[in-house]
């Protein structure tokens, strides 16, 4: 007779965590590719390398659980930053909303995180494991907001051209 077993069911919360994960991952390389402004490009840049560093240990979580981890984002997030490629191209003042829709996805993100809170309540290591990304997540929003006032201050326009 053939048994299965059935993943925990934390590894399906932990997947839409994972997805989110790597969307934010692509979203700040893709900003940072659109960007001439330095600091936001540096900011961009780190945010993606430290996410990416969290990804294999969150997938390792998900596969302790039973459950198989995806390194896909997903779909709504690849549509989203075609589009925001397109309009950058074709609308270069569109760039300047970059920092904007870098922050939007960090609300979203920290909104998954909050209703995921009850998963570190069953295991230590994936409650440490999220407590670090909310705050990772955390100072990401506030380093763009830091960013986004310091580059006010400027009068020329730091965006690449088409």
């Amino acid at each position: 007779m053939k048994t299965t077993t059935r993943p925990n069911p934390e590894a399906s919360p932990l997947q839409e965590i994972l997805t989110r994960l790597n969307d934010s991952i692509d979203g700040f390389r893709l900003a940072a590719d659109f960007s001439t402004d330095s600091a936001f490009i540096r900011l961009c840049e780190r945010s993606a390398e430290a996410r990416e560093a969290m990804v294999e240990e969150l997938a390792a979580v998900i596969a302790a659980c039973g459950g198989k981890p995806s390194l896909e984002g997903s779909r709504e997030a690849t549509v989203h930053r075609a589009w925001i490629r397109f309009v950058c191209q074709v609308h270069p003042q569109f760039r300047k909303r970059l920092r904007a829709e870098c922050e939007r996805g960090e609300k979203e993100f920290q909104r998954t995180l909050d209703t995921r809170n009850g998963l570190a309540v069953r295991n230590e290591r994936t409650g440490t494991m999220l407590a670090d990304l909310r705050a990772h997540v955390a100072t990401t929003f506030s380093a763009l907001r830091h960013v986004e006032s310091t580059s006010r201050g400027n009068t020329r326009p730091h965006y690449a051209a088409a």
